[in-house]
């Protein structure tokens, strides 16, 4: 019931692609990545363990969203795309800009976060298709909406179900003890 991808930049998996392409930028040694995903296809079930790619010019998103891609074709895991929305419209970038400046933090925010809104599939095309290739782009949004059609609607919502507590919690039955565990 649980659907997984990799995270963003600072997550585990990007940073294994990144350790690997500081040693070596023209042969990557990229085992301990596979051995990584194909513990989370064992963890999380096949079909239900995604590698995520984002939306960037940056050299560093560029690295990873490439050997993803890589990756997923020789693993078979599935590609996404997400944007890793810190905003909900690129006109906001600058109200972002300021809330992560008015913290005590020394941040980079210019760059780095210049492409964390929620964007449209046009917008996504246009910072992919030059390193992926629109045929991949288009692929990744795809399997974006396998994801969106694995949901179920649920809900949380339950009848109230007050249970019987014993009045003496010092020396329970084996039979409370047991019923109430």
């Amino acid at each position: 019931d649980i659907v997984a991808s990799t995270a963003c930049a600072g997550g585990a998996l990007p940073k294994m692609i990144l350790a690997a392409w500081e040693k070596n930028h023209n042969d990557l040694d990229l085992s301990v990545a596979k051995k990584w995903i194909e513990k989370m296809v064992d963890v999380f079930g096949e079909g239900n363990f995604f590698l995520e790619l984002q939306p960037s010019i940056q050299a560093d998103q560029v690295i990873i969203n490439q050997n993803l891609v890589k990756l997923s074709e020789e693993l078979g895991v599935d590609c996404i795309i997400t944007t890793d929305a810190h905003y909900l419209k690129k006109e906001d970038r600058t109200i972002h800009e300021a809330f992560l400046n008015s913290q005590d933090a020394d941040r980079e925010v210019a760059d780095f976060y210049a492409t964390t809104y929620i964007m449209s599939e046009k917008e996504i095309h246009e910072y992919l298709d030059e390193t992926l290739g629109q045929s991949t782009v288009e692929k990744c949004i795809n399997n974006t909406m396998k994801i969106y059609d694995m949901c179920e609607e649920y809900t949380l919502d339950k009848p109230l179900s007050i249970p019987y507590i014993p009045s003496n919690l010092n020396e329970p039955s084996e039979e409370l003890f047991n019923k109430y565990k």
